[in-house]
């Protein structure tokens, strides 16, 4: 389908790029929109800042299969020792309880008061075990990975964990004795209290949501079996409702338990996630390398423990970043998920940094056009999908792009009649690219193996259109059928592999064990010499062209049938009369249509 590229600033640091799609009874227009500083702000409902792709594979078909596919992704965490003369649970857990108010201070869990950070203990606070230790794993040691699990461990003051001691969490009532927090006692039952009886604990209003997210990573993080890279066997952790089966133990034993599994689902509901408790996981993760999903997806709570598995979304999948127009287009799996309502689309700079949300309101396609983008840099992209009760999924695996167009195979010549002359091929990309370090790998059809192999050097030059083209001889491309030619990076990164009269498989080389992409045009002994197979139409990257029959060669340049786009980013402030964005928008650019591996996309 046809597209129209346009780009234009709305105000200092906002960048808008549109393409207007000519479908069969009107016009699409097609945003993508980049945030770089100041100016307009987007925000999104708070999203728990999991890393991309993390919970890929869970799934949420049911409770089972999801709270094995969880099992399956936090298992085999880094273990942290619980107490050492070098780094132990002490300094992570003095980050993860960090007063927010005062960085040089940590909030307890229970009487919530703050105390100023003491190192390895003392000064009024201690270490606490939400899953009593007692209960399943009360002998450290090297290999004691509930006991040292920080995602349990919560800072506390020293006389309250000593009052909470081992107890089950349990709904008391005005009877129970009450365990005031700085806030104060007073108001009756529950206040701002905890409160307590014998056999019983039940936690403050502000902080029993987090106790009992913490649970639940217990209970699905242990599963029994062994640590899948120590080997050290882990005990299998349950939740239960049947307080008769919470009992302790004076070694270290294969299953135990611990309630009540109702009560905690209830203050899941009653005190939802927030950002301190976010900020805690993040600290965590940032030393075992493993989080507490129900903290990212409170949703999957009710229903891995609670059998109510309605509304989930899995994370959207087949995420694939194309250069088009000088920007990055995005397409992805479409979902036949129950509810959805759309996507949103996250972009960070960097594999391990925030992703910021590119998207104001949920996409209702399954594409994102980010445009325009300024050359040289490597982006990073991730889909979520969000139904209309506003549950958001987990976010997809990550999709890279190298903005500014990788530099591609443009020109080819292999065969003419007569003696062959001149063979070789031309490298096109953006002015000014270095094509040092980088190589040609000639493969032979027949066996898959390497031919010969060129070293590339010097700088594409710019022919006046931003683009530059480098010719290069080389008698040692093959005739056919089904040879090949891998264009390879200076990290050795395969950027294509094309081959022509047929498919490649290479069984050697960079390209090892990759199946070449056939151009589906070819010359023979009838090609006039002086002929070569070439790119054409419009774009400014090897996605947006398609190879054409043999034609007068254009060694050097800009190939005939061959029209070069870069995006143009105006400066900011510029004004675009609204009549003049419209005649942009609509102005008559040479029709091109889009196919994927799913077919020609559709207008809707």
């Amino acid at each position: 389908m046809p597209f129209h590229p346009v780009s234009f600033a709305l105000s200092p640091g906002l960048r808008l790029g549109v393409l207007a799609r000519r479908c069969p009874s009107a016009w699409k227009l097609v945003l993508g929109v980049g945030l770089v500083s100041a100016g307009v702000v987007f925000t999104l409902p708070a999203l728990a800042a999991e890393p991309a792709g993390y919970y890929v594979e869970a799934l949420a078909s049911g409770g089972s299969a999801l709270r094995d596919s969880l099992h399956g992704i936090i298992d085999d965490h880094q273990r942290v020792p619980y107490t050492s003369t070098a780094h132990d649970t002490w300094d992570v857990l003095e980050v993860a309880d960090e007063d927010p108010l005062d960085p040089t201070s940590i909030r307890d869990v229970y009487l919530d008061q703050s105390f100023p950070k003491n190192g390895g203990g003392g000064g009024g606070y201690n270490r606490e075990h939400a899953w009593p230790k007692s209960y399943g794993f009360p002998v450290d040691g090297s290999q004691n990975y509930p006991y040292t699990d920080c995602h349990h461990l919560f800072l506390s003051d020293e006389s309250y964990n000593s009052s909470r001691s081992n107890k089950p969490y349990d709904q008391c009532d005005a009877s129970c004795d009450e365990r005031p927090t700085v806030a104060g006692p007073g108001g009756g039952y529950p206040g701002v209290s905890n409160w307590t009886t014998s056999g019983k604990w039940e936690t403050w209003m502000g902080r029993r949501g987090e106790i009992a997210r913490a649970l639940f990573y217990m209970d699905v993080r242990y599963e029994g079996g062994q640590h899948g890279d120590s080997g050290a066997a882990e005990p299998d952790l349950v939740l239960t409702d049947d307080l008769t089966q919470v009992v302790t133990s004076g070694s270290n034993v294969s299953l135990a338990y611990m309630g009540r599994l109702s009560v905690l689902l209830e203050w899941h509901f009653d005190d939802p996630v927030d950002d301190r408790e976010r900020a805690r996981n993040e600290a965590i993760y940032a030393q075992q390398r493993n989080r507490n999903p129900f903290i990212d997806h409170p949703e999957w709570a009710a229903c891995v423990f609670g059998g109510s598995c309605t509304g989930l979304l899995a994370a959207p999948t087949g995420l694939v970043v194309q250069p088009q127009f000088g920007g990055a287009q995005l397409d992805w799996q479409e979902s036949a998920e129950p509810g959805l309502e759309g996507f949103h689309v996250w972009r960070a700079t960097s594999p391990t940094g925030s992703f910021e949300p590119l998207t104001v309101q949920p996409l209702t396609d399954n594409e994102f056009f980010d445009f325009p983008l300024p050359a040289g840099e490597t982006y990073y992209y991730v889909v979520s999908a969000v139904n209309t009760s506003g549950v958001e999924s987990p976010r997809s695996a990550v999709g890279t792009f190298l903005s500014g167009t990788t530099p591609w195979l443009n020109e080819l010549h292999y065969d003419n009649e007569g003696s062959d002359t001149q063979e070789g091929f031309e490298i096109a990309g953006l002015a000014g690219t270095s094509l040092t370090g980088w190589q040609a790998v000639a493969y032979n059809g027949n066996g898959g193996g390497v031919v010969a192999t060129l070293a590339l050097d010097g700088v594409l030059t710019d022919s006046g259109d931003g683009f530059g083209f480098l010719w290069f001889d080389w008698q040692s491309i093959q005739n056919g059928p089904a040879d090949g030619l891998a264009l390879v990076d200076a990290q050795g990164s395969v950027v294509e592999f094309l081959s022509w009269e047929g498919e490649v498989t290479a069984t050697a080389g960079p390209a090892l064990g990759l199946g070449s992409n056939d151009i589906e045009v070819s010359e023979g002994s009838g090609t006039p010499a002086g002929y070569t197979l070439q790119r054409v139409g419009t774009g400014g990257s090897a996605a947006e062209f398609s190879w054409a029959a043999p034609a007068a060669h254009t060694r050097g340049a800009v190939n005939t049938g061959q029209v070069m786009v870069r995006s143009v980013l105006l400066p900011a402030g510029s004004i675009i009369p609204r009549v003049g964005l419209v005649a942009l928008l609509f102005a008559g650019a040479a029709a091109r249509f889009r196919r994927t591996g799913r077919g020609r996309r559709s207008c809707r």
